[in-house]
């Protein structure tokens, strides 16, 4: 039997049922979660060890708020998430207004990541990108405004900075 290209239509199956076995199914659902959380874990124990470490040295989390002395625009966010979490929105929405974005952004991403099963558009990542440019930008615009008119003083707690530290050390 001839199987060339101009076969009578059972090489075409053929081929197809071929390229079926070589192509793996896409992952998705709780293998999909499983894959990903599982990749996460050096960046995970890097910024655990990262946290220990300046929590030793300088009694903070925030990179910028150690080496400058000024919060950043996310600081705080991980206090009002917890916050959101126990249920004490008021106070989670005076540490960081846009956490709520950030809560809906992460939801929308993980359910589409984990229980959707299409394929994404251009369409869809061009409104991804917009969506995470509006959140950065409002945090930016908080941010800003604290600049001028002042942080609450749970974001700015007395701790260590780099040149407190320095300074200590040469004394």
């Amino acid at each position: 039997m001839y199987t060339g290209e101009l076969g009578n239509g059972d090489c075409g199956r053929e081929k197809a049922q071929e390229e079926k076995k070589s192509c793996p199914r896409p992952v998705s659902g709780l293998r999909l979660l499983a894959g990903d959380l599982r990749r996460l874990c050096p960046a995970a124990a890097a910024i655990l060890a990262y946290g220990v470490v300046t929590h030793l040295l300088f009694d903070r989390f925030c990179p910028m708020l150690i080496l400058t002395g000024f919060p950043c625009p996310g600081c705080g966010m991980t206090r009002a998430l917890f916050l959101v979490l126990t249920g004490r929105f008021a106070a989670a929405w005076r540490f960081q207004p846009p956490v709520y974005g950030w809560i809906l952004l992460a939801a929308a991403f993980g359910t589409r990541r984990y229980l959707i099963k299409k394929p994404r558009s251009v369409r869809e990542t061009y409104i991804w990108t917009l969506l995470l440019g509006l959140l950065l930008l409002s945090s930016l615009a908080l941010y800003g405004y604290r600049v001028f008119r002042g942080f609450p003083p749970e974001i700015v707690e007395p701790g260590g900075t780099l040149m407190g530290l320095v300074s200590s050390l040469w004394n």
